[in-house]
């Protein structure tokens, strides 16, 4: 109890419960049936702490865990992750070496990666596992499904093998025509290359969150999940239903003071009014924590399990919330993303709001404020 003893006295703190990313996994999972599962945890684990949700994810028996950068990487196995890494982005030569030694995957989205890595290898090692990106209509990383053959003929000649072949849809949540046409690509240019024939220990991929409900023929042999394992649904309409994941973040903060407000007197940046007075709450909590100014006039926060609306202009540190209607004190608890009560804002609520999306909002209130991570078996401030 140590850890949240230190927290609560803070003036703003995340919430992450494991246990609900154990729940998460193990749904989709369900849902999926006999499919290998690449946790996606990038950026921190979308803001949610890479670290501690890897361990959970690990001890589950995902298939591997999948990372932007061979920075994001070493920090998993710095930290006792043993499990498959799949780097997603690039890594330059030079980090050719410790991909080796640290048994890390690396995605190849260019011919010439070949070449250029061939150089850096540490002939003491075995080359590192390689997954081939292909660009089936994201048009940002990725081989044409046109380069395979050549590309196959350059591994023939290589001291690389391809363990993976994948690829990434850009708008699986609302167009799936298009989605259906990206993974026609996709395994037409696997067919056509006769890839699997030169390569049958290739593992195929290509269904990230939203793609895994567009039905079993979009999994292949694993898929990836990104923000869905973190409890943020899918927009969209779609042939299955959704498996029922529970939100694994919630933030919190408390009323540092309260002010009156005259009508028609000015307050905050922009010096905002109202036609009759008004009680606020300053809440400690700003778009240098991640609680986006585009939230401003739209958001609402929970205080003793009621609503309250977020008035003004949000600034770096703080916000106003209108508590005219709810009987608080300095040091309450406030909610601006969970449940209190019978009362809850989800992280979709608060991409709405804010004109943005759920992955924005998540990677961006974990990046400042103090975090602890709740399980059914251990609290620890991280």
């Amino acid at each position: 109890m140590e850890g949240l003893a230190t927290v609560v006295y803070r003036r703003v703190w995340s919430e992450i419960d494991l246990d609900a990313v154990r729940h998460n996994l193990r749904v989709l999972r369900s849902h999926l049936g006999n499919v290998g599962v690449w946790a996606v945890v990038k950026a921190d684990a979308y803001g949610h702490g890479a670290l501690a949700v890897s361990g959970v994810l690990e001890s589950e028996g995902v298939r591997g865990l999948a990372v932007a950068s061979l920075d994001e990487a070493l920090s998993l196995r710095d930290g006792g992750i043993k499990t498959s890494i799949l780097v997603l982005g690039e890594t330059p030569p030079e980090g050719i070496p410790l991909l080796q030694r640290h048994r890390i995957d690396q995605c190849l989205f260019r011919p010439e990666h070949l070449a250029g890595w061939a150089p850096m290898l540490d002939v003491h090692l075995p080359p590192p596992g390689i997954h081939v990106k292909v660009d089936s209509g994201m048009r940002r990383l990725g081989v044409p499904p046109s380069a395979l053959p050549h590309l196959a003929r350059e591994f023939e000649q290589s001291a690389f093998q391809p363990v993976g072949i994948f690829t990434h849809f850009p708008s699986a949540d609302h167009d799936p025509e298009g989605t259906g046409a990206s993974l026609d690509s996709f395994r037409g240019g696997i067919d056509a290359s006769g890839w699997m024939d030169k390569f049958p220990q290739c593992e195929r991929h290509a269904a990230n969150s939203p793609a895994i409900l567009r039905g079993p023929g979009f999994h292949l042999d694993s898929v990836r999940l990104g923000y869905v394992l973190y409890g943020a649904r899918p927009p969209g309409m779609y042939p299955t239903s959704t498996p029922s994941v529970l939100p694994v973040m919630s933030v919190h903060a408390r009323i540092v003071d309260h002010k009156t407000i005259r009508a028609g007197e000015p307050f905050g940046y922009g010096r905002t009014t109202f036609p009759d007075s008004r009680r606020l709450g300053i809440i400690p909590i700003g778009y240098a924590d991640g609680y986006l100014r585009s939230l401003s006039g739209k958001a609402m926060v929970l205080v003793r399990g009621q609503f309250a609306p977020v008035v003004g202009t949000i600034s770096m540190d703080f916000l106003y919330a209108d508590l005219s209607g709810v009987e608080s004190k300095v040091g309450d608890r406030v909610t601006l993303l969970g449940r209190q009560g019978e009362r809850e804002i989800r992280m979709e609520d608060l991409a709405k709001w804010g004109d943005t999306i759920p992955y924005e909002m998540l990677t961006l209130l974990g990046k400042r404020a103090p975090r602890i991570t709740l399980s059914s078996e251990t609290i620890h401030s991280l």
